[in-house]
């Protein structure tokens, strides 16, 4: 059975093993995921299936914005729908706080991502003058307002 929670304190060592494993580039360093979690514009979900932490979305937001900065799922636990099960969660809680558009930046390679958020109502809204690890990338946005969620 899948559970998606709120990632907890106790997590954060797991998480940043997965974070380590999918995102090298990020460097990441335990007190700088510390620091993200106790933010308070800043929600970070695990998906936990089999009593193991099968992968986890890290969102944000800014005023009526928000902003996926992270989303990944244990190889393992891939092609299960675990990915697309965060997005679902993650617009519920960014929906519950207001917010009218969602925004997330992807590698232009990445077309498995690409088509989940493609599937999840995210289109391209253009691709950056910006490389994430030596990648180019491409801008995508979902507006809430317009599927009538936000006041």
């Amino acid at each position: 059975m899948l559970s998606i929670d709120k990632v907890q304190e106790t997590d954060l060592k797991e998480l940043k093993q997965l974070i380590l494993e999918e995102f090298p580039y990020t460097k990441p360093k335990i007190e700088g995921i510390m620091q993200r979690f106790r933010k308070q514009n800043v929600f970070l979900l695990k998906a936990v299936k089999e009593n193991t932490l099968a992968g986890f979305i890290d969102f944000e937001l800014n005023g009526f914005e928000g902003m996926i900065i992270g989303l990944s799922v244990k190889k393992e636990f891939r092609r299960q729908g675990i990915a697309g099960k965060l997005i679902e969660k993650a617009l519920d809680v960014l929906k519950e706080n207001n917010c009218v558009e969602v925004k997330l930046i992807v590698k232009q390679e990445n077309l498995p991502a690409i088509k989940l958020y493609e599937k999840t109502g995210f289109s391209k809204t253009k691709v950056l003058d910006k490389r994430i690890d030596k990648a180019v990338v491409q801008e995508m946005s979902l507006s809430l307002s317009m599927q009538g969620f936000a006041a």
